[in-house]
């Protein structure tokens, strides 16, 4: 089960890094232009007072200060709880998915959108997306934890899936308030899950070796 989990992490892993370059590329060649301007429209389209509100509060959570103070918890909390390495890979996950993303924005430099913005656009560049970029990966990463420490508990079924909607909502929201291209939205996701199943692959790999390592010394009593 281990191995399978391993390889499954490793393909994951593999296929959303061959996703992310094509589209990267794809952008690059400016084919995803009317996929933008579609997305922008529909948005247009099924946009309501409430649904504003509710996506506009939302974002919040996908954004820096939001991971900082809730990665930050959640590492205090995995440390306090003898899960040093959880702690770890949320540290790692947190901090090499941020400055991929600064760096490609700064050198892709895409100015953010000017059709419409229902928040006030942020002075960064706009490809790709940081809160679906970083947010996914981290929100993700948190439910597999959480489900991992909550196993018996029959609810433990509904972290994962709510989770991916969390993270479906909050990446979407940043193309309905018209401060991201569904390009930028969809680049930042593929480049998340490489992230994301990597991570998994670490934590699976650790458990397995500290599985080994208590074998080892029960037998030795």
């Amino acid at each position: 089960m281990t191995r399978h989990a391993q390889k499954g992490a490793l393909l994951g892993a593999s296929g959303f890094a061959i996703l992310s370059v094509l589209v990267v590329g794809l952008h690059i060649s400016g084919v995803l232009a009317s996929f933008d301007q579609a997305a922008f429209e529909w948005v247009s389209a099924i946009r309501t007072y409430w649904l504003t509100a509710f996506l506009g509060m939302l974002t919040f959570w996908g954004g820096g200060i939001a991971l900082a103070f809730v990665g930050l918890f959640v590492m205090l909390v995995c440390f306090c709880k003898g899960q040093r390495a959880e702690a770890l890979v949320i540290f790692l996950t947190l901090l090499s998915s941020f400055l991929l993303n600064e760096g490609m924005k700064a050198y892709f430099a895409r100015p953010r959108p000017t059709l419409f913005h229902l928040v006030e656009l942020p002075a960064s560049f706009s490809f790709p997306s940081g809160h679906a970029m970083v947010g996914t990966a981290f929100y993700l990463l948190l439910a597999i934890i959480l489900h991992n420490g909550l196993r018996d508990k029959s609810w433990s079924w509904l972290i994962q899936p709510a989770a991916i909607l969390l993270v479906i909502l909050i990446a979407s929201s940043r193309v309905y308030l018209g401060v991201h291209y569904f390009s930028d939205v969809i680049c930042g996701f593929s480049l998340s899950m490489i992230f994301y199943f990597l991570s998994r692959y670490a934590l699976v790999q650790w458990s397995d070796r500290h599985r080994e390592a208590s074998a080892v010394l029960e037998s030795a009593r």
